[in-house]
């Protein structure tokens, strides 16, 4: 054997010296991978069912909650149309207070312009005659004349209601 060959023997001899120890590793790990695979496999099933049924669960979930935002959203577009029309008809119960505001005095100064104008007469019983007519204007103060004992002038007319107090009292 050549020299070359025999260096070619030791190292292939180093080599596999050290690769087995490592494949040995190897296949305890892959063994121990293994066993460790077969009692989680079932457990593993398990929970993948599991989760498959929560899966499902949220999805039905998710329809009921896609069915009840539909619901809400007509609800919010009634509210939003119900909301319009009350802010329309304030708007207009506004416009009419504005114009009974300034129409109001005006028609009631007409009735009461009209009602002074056409007033019917009114008729008045005497206790022990016929009814008369009576005026419907509204009377006049009475005159009333006074003279001071020892005045001089001549008296004057005053009203009712200018008559001076009774000073002997």
């Amino acid at each position: 054997m050549e020299t070359w060959q025999a260096i070619a023997l030791i190292l292939l001899a180093v080599l596999v010296g050290a690769a087995v120890p490592a494949l040995l590793r190897l296949y305890s790990t892959l063994g121990a991978a293994r066993k460790l695979l077969e009692q989680t496999g079932p457990k593993l099933d398990r929970t993948l069912s599991e989760f498959e049924q929560t899966v499902k669960r949220l999805n039905r979930t998710g329809i009921v909650l896609e069915n009840g935002v539909k619901s809400l959203q007509t609800v919010f577009d009634t509210a939003t149309e119900i909301g319009q029309a009350l802010r329309q008809f304030r708007d207009n119960v506004q416009t009419a207070a504005t114009v009974a505001a300034a129409l109001g005095p005006a028609i009631a100064a007409a009735a009461r312009a009209l009602t002074d104008y056409v007033k019917p007469p009114q008729r008045a019983a005497r206790p022990n005659g016929p009814e008369e007519l009576v005026d419907n204007e509204p009377e006049q103060p009475a005159v009333v004349e006074t003279a001071a004992p020892d005045s001089p002038r001549p008296p004057a007319a005053t009203s009712a209601a200018e008559t001076p107090p009774d000073e002997s009292s």
